[in-house]
């Protein structure tokens, strides 16, 4: 969706964005995209308590 930079310069604003889409995806039942967006969450986190 965003490139590198956006997460070391946005970090706060992207993760919101990111776990908002993962939130959305859940909502719709669409599977498969909440857990590409997790996935992406995850690799990208600085911690998990964020």
């Amino acid at each position: 969706m965003l490139g590198e930079k956006a997460w070391q310069q946005q970090y706060e604003m992207i993760i919101a964005l990111y776990e908002l889409a993962a939130e959305v995806a859940f909502l719709c039942g669409d599977f498969e995209a909440m857990e590409h967006y997790i996935d992406i969450v995850t690799e990208q986190a600085y911690s998990l308590l964020t």
